[in-house]
C-alpha cells in the first residue's frame, strides 16, 4: 500500500485460537517510515567570514534526517576549542575565525535510505597586514625609481601612496 510517514509506530498483534479460547499478544514491533534525504545544503547565516570574527554553517535537508556528519578537505572535522557543532551537528560554529580555517567544508546527511553530501567554499577574509616598500631608498637626481607596496590580505589590498601627508597615486606600484 501507498505508506505514509504517519504510519510510524509501535505495531503488535494478537493471535486467538477459537477451540482453546486463548489470546496471545505479540511483543510490540517499531517501524519507521522515512522519507529519502533530499536538497541537501550548507548555507552561513552569518555575514562574510572575516578573520576574528565568529561564524556559522548550517547543514539542512529535506527526508528523515538521522545523522549529519562535518568534513574539512575530505576528512572528518574534529571540533577545537574554537570550532564546535551543535544542534545534533546541524550548526558547525566558529568562536573566532582564523585565516586557516578557510577551504572546502561538506556535511554529509544520512538515514537508512540514503545519503547526501552538501558542500562549502569557505574564503576568510583578513588583512591588510605585514605592509611594506621594496624599492631603493636613494635615487640620483634626474634618475627613475620605481617603488612597490605589499601587503597580505583577502581579498587583495587596495593601495594609496602619499608624499609627506598628500596622495600622489593610487595602485601597488609608484
Amino acid at each position: 500500500m501507498n505508506v505514509q510517514i504517519s504510519q510510524s509506530g509501535s505495531y503488535s498483534c494478537q493471535a486467538f485460537n477459537d477451540k482453546t479460547l486463548r489470546y496471545v499478544m505479540s511483543p510490540p514491533a517499531s517501524i519507521s517510515v522515512l522519507k529519502r534525504v533530499s536538497g541537501a545544503s550548507v548555507t552561513s547565516p552569518s555575514n562574510l567570514p572575516i578573520e576574528g570574527n565568529s561564524f556559522r554553517l548550517i547543514c539542512d535537508a529535506a527526508g528523515s534526517v538521522f545523522t549529519r556528519k562535518w568534513r574539512k578537505g575530505g576528512l572528518d572535522l574534529t571540533p577545537t576549542v574554537n570550532m564546535t557543532l551543535t544542534n545534533n551537528n546541524r550548526e558547525l560554529s566558529f568562536s573566532s575565525l582564523n585565516k586557516d580555517d578557510k577551504g572546502d567544508y561538506s556535511c554529509i546527511i544520512s538515514n537508512p535510505l540514503s545519503s547526501e553530501e552538501a558542500k562549502y567554499s569557505m574564503i576568510v577574509n583578513y588583512g591588510p597586514e605585514t605592509v611594506q616598500i621594496t624599492g631603493p631608498s636613494q635615487i640620483h637626481v634626474g634618475g627613475t625609481f620605481k617603488l612597490t607596496c605589499s601587503a597580505a590580505s583577502v581579498p587583495p589590498a587596495k593601495y594609496t601612496w602619499t608624499l609627506n601627508g598628500t596622495v600622489i597615486h593610487t595602485s601597488a606600484v609608484f
